[in-house]
């Protein structure tokens, strides 16, 4: 799969979050040490000022909550653009990861979610009212795996229909 920005962006910090510990056990240790062992702050006034600002914000604890935040809400878009490039991928699924999408950040519901929830989820109603609706709504209705029968596949036909009426208001 081609690493789109997404998921490039979630990757990295993940991997950051996940180096967490291991960057304050650098930092402490490197504290401990004695002016001419120091291993981080070295160098120049310049690398020492660079170096000394770098290691204020491995400790900063709001740093690491705003990355944790970032990687919360990039979570889903790189999920579903791994899912939607897959080779594997149908028509259905991709109206199916858009709901996923929908589902995802309508449940986050902490205040400071509210910008950039509202943003996204704009966003994807963009998507949404500019793609072939009913190509999508008919694969999912006529996917055998939901093993939706007539009557649910008229009831699933109906609401799809309604939600897509809906979206192009």
């Amino acid at each position: 799969a081609v690493l789109t920005r997404w998921t490039a962006h979630y990757l990295a910090y993940r991997h950051l979050l996940q180096l967490r510990q291991t960057l304050f056990a650098i930092v402490a240790a490197d504290e401990i040490r004695s002016a001419d062992r120091k291993k981080i702050i070295t160098g120049d006034a310049k690398a020492k000022a660079k170096a000394t600002k770098m290691t204020e914000l491995i400790k900063d604890t709001l740093f690491w909550y705003e990355i944790t935040w970032i990687k919360v809400h990039l979570e889903p878009l790189a999920f579903a653009a791994n899912v939607t490039q897959a080779t594997i991928c149908t028509v259905d699924t991709v109206l199916l990861t858009f709901g996923f999408l929908v589902m995802q950040y309508k449940s986050m519901s902490e205040p400071e979610d509210t910008k950039a929830v509202s943003a996204i989820i704009q966003s994807i109603e963009r998507r949404w009212a500019k793609c072939d609706q009913e190509i999508l709504i008919a694969a999912v209705v006529i996917n055998p795996f939901y093993k939706t029968t007539v009557e649910l596949a008229l009831i699933a036909a109906c609401t799809a229909f309604i939600t897509a009426c809906y979206y192009l208001r």
